[in-house]
């Protein structure tokens, strides 16, 4: 049977998804049908592997050492390319292909010493992009436990690229509305891992796992709520609200957040920024707010 290698004009079509050429280009002659396969099954996915179904979705690929060999010498010459000096726009099919080597026995030490180099160069310059790196080491570890030992060193991932989506996440949404108001520094500062927080003022606490969002009076908590790491949108919408409270307090000169005036002024602020399925979903899980 001939094989079936792509066309120019067939390849023009996937090359909007960043890791085709660098897979076709590495692939050697005979190899190029099989990695075409591989392409054409990444593009498909719409985003980086999360359960382990979607993990698995590599199984069969990580089973052929010739595409093993292309994909693994790739991401050995690609490195780590999500930062701002050469950044590759194609998570998916990059945490793909980590995937897929991650699943694959072909080569293993090579595998290994690239995954941990990796995520010595993301914690080192917290670049962006970084929670999938970290969450192929969570699920997979189960199935092949040398990935235990880069697992325990990424687990600070989840709370480095949840630390820098609020910091960043309020203050670019915030001054969407109040253009220079506020910056990732001070909501770092004032929302974080605050050592002594202010009464009443919304403080969130983050580890290598999980959120901890709480309010406190006198030095009691009067709510104290956890989420997932991946649910920091949510933490970034408390934080944003927060944030317009004091604001329109402040503008207004009312001393009460909780003053009629201050709060509507707020949600309006809240509808200009979030659609209203965004903000009944976060108020719901949010259940101090009072509206």
């Amino acid at each position: 049977m001939k094989k079936k290698n792509p066309s120019d004009e067939e390849l023009k079509k996937y090359t909007h998804k960043k890791m085709t050429l660098p897979l076709m280009e590495h692939a050697p002659e005979e190899t190029k049908e099989q990695v075409w396969k591989l392409v054409k099954k990444i593009s498909t996915f719409s985003y980086s592997p999360c359960t382990p179904a979607e993990y698995k979705r590599m199984a069969a690929f990580a089973e052929n050492d010739a595409v093993v060999d292309v994909v693994l010498d790739t991401l050995k010459d690609l490195g780590y390319p999500f930062k701002p000096t050469d950044f590759i726009p194609d998570i998916t099919g990059y945490y793909y292909c980590i995937a897929l080597v991650s699943q694959s026995m072909h080569r293993r030490d090579e595998t290994i010493k690239l995954l941990d180099e990796l995520v010595d160069y993301v914690i080192a310059n917290h670049s962006p992009c970084i929670l999938p790196l970290a969450r192929n080491m969570d699920v997979l570890s189960k199935d092949y436990p040398d990935l235990t030992n880069i697992l325990e060193k990424a687990k600070i991932i989840f709370k480095i690229d949840a630390i820098d989506g609020v910091k960043k996440g309020v203050a670019i949404q915030i001054n969407k509305l109040y253009p220079d108001y506020t910056s990732a520094e001070k909501i770092e500062a004032e929302y974080l891992n605050v050592e002594i927080p202010q009464d009443g003022k919304i403080f969130v606490e983050v580890n290598e796992r999980e959120f901890v969002v709480r309010i406190r009076e006198k030095g009691k908590n009067i709510y104290s709520k956890k989420f997932k790491h991946q649910l920091y949108r949510t933490i970034e919408y408390a934080v944003v609200r927060d944030v317009l409270l004091r604001k329109h307090a402040e503008e207004l000169q009312i001393d009460d957040v909780a003053d009629a005036r201050v709060a509507e002024a707020m949600k309006a602020d809240l509808r200009k920024l979030f659609n209203e399925i965004a903000i009944t979903v976060n108020n719901k899980d949010l259940k101090y707010i009072q509206d």
